[in-house]
């Protein structure tokens, strides 16, 4: 687990992560090398799945291989925060806001401080249309003393047609 989370860590800093083209990006590869040293311990670490299914969506855009990979990855898992956070990210790429909200609600009564679980909600939110209830979930993310999510909570105000809250958070 400890090869894993140093993985996760690696990915999320790395200024390529939601990018097809990683190649020279020193954060990605340490990533990749912990994804390896994890799967050499533990082939089916939910980490490890999720990996995979996270590269063949980039590589080739297998959305049913990742889906797959993220049920296995479920159902392995042992930390549910870890696996449930990208599984619901997952779902709100593929259109399905709906199941992110239900993985993300989830994840939040499993770690309530996970403060990223909660920042994703609010997008998952503004996902599937339910804006008036965005800025709440966004405000609770807020609490943690991070910065972000003026934009989540300005896309949501404009597409609710509040156009004088959109232009006071964004202005």
């Amino acid at each position: 687990d400890a090869w894993a989370l140093i993985a996760g860590a690696y990915t999320q800093m790395a200024p390529t992560f939601k990018l097809a083209d990683h190649a020279g990006d020193p954060l990605w590869m340490k990533a990749q090398a912990a994804i390896s040293r994890v799967s050499e311990i533990d082939p089916e670490h939910p980490i490890v799945l999720l990996n995979a299914a996270y590269l063949g969506i980039e590589t080739s855009g297998d959305y049913a291989s990742a889906a797959r990979y993220i049920e296995r990855a479920l159902e392995r898992n042992t930390n549910p925060v870890m696996v449930l956070r990208p599984a619901a990210y997952f779902n709100r790429m593929i259109g399905k806001p709906e199941w992110a909200i239900r993985l993300l609600k989830l994840a939040q009564q499993r770690d309530p401080l996970c403060k990223r679980c909660i920042y994703e909600y609010g997008r998952a939110l503004l996902a599937g249309g339910q804006y008036e209830r965005v800025e709440p979930a966004i405000r609770e993310f807020l609490m943690f003393g991070t910065g972000g999510g003026e934009l989540t909570i300005g896309t949501a105000r404009l597409l609710a047609g509040d156009l004088d809250g959109a232009e006071a958070t964004l202005g």
